[in-house]
């Protein structure tokens, strides 16, 4: 009787082929690896997303709200930015605190997110990126607007997943950063014991590159294949070379 394994799909989103994605840097659209032009005329280069996640005293920028923390990561995931802000006019935000636990306390000894602060995120830090991975980008947007944060595009989780579940006809299925890491099976990632699991950051860039791979590569449906080795029988979605180096 055959052993059925599952083999984990998380080693190819590591080890996976991002530096193969070329974009326009004129316009941000994605361009095939072999094309050195955008139908814009931008030149092609590669793609260096990174996640963008942000923790604020509320939903409305407009309506006077700010920005606590900012965490940003590059595409392998490690973390170049993680630091939390004092507001300049909210003193306290019990109903966002239920939701991020960051305390006024816990911020009085930051610093303002103003000035030289804002110029060194934005020259530091948003600059080097071709592309920004977000949980929601019409929430993140209107708070960067605000600060006169010139970015690359920014694109959010819940939009993309949205995308990816009508392409599956799941429609079904509920939306947002949690629904896809847990569609993904995030709390189950081999890589997990080298992330902070609980922080939304993680869990963006987990999801992009799920989805990145899942929607770009089709491997639910174009690469769905089974292999026997030694008796044992795998079912995967990588190529019998990839099961074979991973074994």
């Amino acid at each position: 009787m055959h052993i059925i394994r599952k083999v984990h799909i998380e080693k190819f989103l590591i080890e996976g082929t991002d530096d193969k994605y070329m974009v326009c840097e004129k316009c941000g659209k994605e361009i095939h690896a072999n094309s050195d032009r955008c139908s814009c005329g931008g030149k092609a280069v590669p793609d260096e997303w990174g996640v963008l996640q942000i923790e604020t005293t509320g939903l409305h920028p407009e309506l006077g709200d700010e920005i606590l923390k900012i965490v940003i990561m590059d595409k392998r995931g490690d973390v170049i930015l993680n630091r939390l802000y004092r507001p300049t006019c909210k003193r306290s935000w019990d109903e966002a605190e239920k939701i991020n636990h960051i305390k006024p306390q816990d911020v009085a000894g930051c610093n303002l997110l103003k000035g030289e602060e804002i110029e060194n995120l934005s020259k530091l830090y948003v600059s080097r990126f071709t592309k920004l991975v977000t949980n929601d980008s019409s929430f993140v947007k209107p708070f960067f607007r605000l600060l006169n944060v010139e970015t690359p595009p920014i694109v959010g989780i819940s939009g993309l997943f949205e995308d990816y579940l009508m392409q599956k006809n799941e429609l079904g299925l509920s939306k947002g950063l949690k629904s896809c890491a847990q569609y993904f099976h995030y709390d189950n990632c081999v890589f997990g014991e080298k992330r902070y699991k609980e922080d939304k950051a993680y869990q963006i860039w987990y999801c992009y590159r799920c989805l990145r791979g899942f929607s770009k590569e089709l491997l639910f449906e174009d690469m769905r294949k089974s292999f026997t080795v030694n008796g044992v029988t795998y079912e995967t979605f990588m190529s019998e070379e990839q099961i074979l180096e991973y074994l």
